[in-house]
């Protein structure tokens, strides 16, 4: 098959393949650069996948932070080629976009803030955006008691309005991740 490469116009860094047909799409250069003379229409097709996949990611990112799971999973859900995506997922995370350790802090203090809970369920939505257990334990070991506690009478604040009885007040906020050992900080207040 037939084809021809032309700058892509207003994006830098990537080349717009121009087929026989008529047909056009866009590859990053440094992909086509690895490949430089692809043999068929299939291998085009990959690269372009992988050059879609990098930008869906890059807009993703631009958004708001992600873990490399949660990109992951986002972009296999538009139904890009697994090979494309992990491909793009290594160049971003080589472009120093994507950081699990520095995502872990950032969500369990925005957690924190917004929503407190305790160690358990912070580790629990960790680990539904894929974050490892090693990141997971280091993120949560940075908390200091400060923190912890000032989350703890903020949830007991905000439940104390729903529920009046003491017991019905432990089991919220054991559902929101607190352990005995946090009651007992409670007590001491």
């Amino acid at each position: 098959m037939d084809y021809s490469i032309q700058e892509g116009g207003s994006v830098a860094g990537v080349l717009k393949v121009l087929l026989e047909d008529g047909s056009s799409f866009f590859i990053a250069k440094d992909i086509l650069s690895d490949n430089p003379h692809p043999d068929s229409p299939e291998e085009l097709e990959l690269m372009a996948g992988e050059t879609a996949a990098r930008k869906k990611a890059l807009d993703l990112l631009a958004r708001r932070d992600h873990s490399r799971g949660e990109l992951r999973i986002k972009l296999l859900q538009r139904e890009f080629d697994p090979d494309s995506v992990e491909k793009a997922l290594f160049w971003i995370d080589g472009k120093g976009y994507l950081d699990d350790e520095r995502f872990a802090r950032r969500w369990i203090q925005e957690r924190l803030r917004k929503h407190p809970e305790g160690p358990a369920a912070l580790e629990g939505g960790l680990r539904s955006k894929g974050i490892d257990s090693t990141i997971i334990r280091r993120a949560l070991g940075e908390l200091g008691e400060k923190e912890r506690r000032d989350a703890l009478i903020r949830a007991r604040e905000k439940l104390s309005r729903r529920y009046d009885d003491p017991a019905k007040l432990r089991t919220a906020l054991m559902r929101r991740g607190f352990s005995y050992a946090d009651f007992r900080l409670l007590e001491e207040l």
